[in-house]
């Protein structure tokens, strides 16, 4: 089944054949642990035609590859960290999408990929498009900074560690935008709160 569904992600031009390997996909995930070394050998081959799936103008199409992605990270983790950066360009650019069906699915996608993935691969990528002019593209970096330091309990040590998430923090607190301004706020007031007694 992982071969027909390799084969038909990238040479299928049927979306909705296109969609049912996604499906496909998700299934062995869920119910076949035993195929994990199988999946996971073959993620070079499978991650680029699900994020192409990602990009589609089929709005259905593009979400069950966000969703397929998401439970990706979340059953494998730390494989798919090399993956990351052409990942989170795919979500920035869904993420100026007008769609809020389309706007969900990247927020809960983001989630999964700050929960699961390996946070030092996924910090970098995060502060290097921080200082993006499109305000979509800044609440999604909001809310991996605040995934990140939920991960960390808003531990104080993952800001000395890297001083430039505390800077764009920073220059987030008095962003033009207010709905920027106000995740960055709720971040500040979580650290506080998570930090007071220490």
């Amino acid at each position: 089944m992982l071969k027909d569904i390799t084969t038909n992600l990238p040479k299928d031009s049927d979306w909705s054949r296109q969609f049912d390997s996604l499906d496909g996909l998700r299934r062995l995930i869920k119910n076949h642990e035993e195929i994990y070394p199988l999946i996971q050998q073959n993620l070079s081959l499978i991650m680029p035609e699900v994020l192409k799936l990602v990009e589609s103008l089929r709005s259905s199409l593009a979400k069950n590859g966000m969703i397929t992605l998401a439970e990706m990270c979340e059953t494998f983790k730390k494989c798919m960290d090399p993956f990351l950066e052409a990942i989170f360009i795919r979500l920035f650019k869904k993420a100026q999408d007008a769609n809020t069906f389309i706007i969900e699915e990247v927020n809960k996608c983001i989630k999964s990929l700050c929960s699961y993935c390996t946070s030092a691969k996924v910090l970098p990528i995060v502060i290097n498009n921080s200082q993006s002019k499109s305000i979509p593209i800044k609440l999604k970096v909001a809310l991996c900074m605040d995934k990140l330091l939920q991960k960390d309990n808003y531990s104080l040590a993952m800001l000395k560690e890297n001083p430039k998430l505390l800077g764009v923090m920073g220059n987030y607190i008095t962003d033009g935008s207010q709905e920027v301004r106000g995740i960055t706020k709720e971040i500040f007031i979580n650290i506080l709160g998570n930090n007071s007694l220490n």
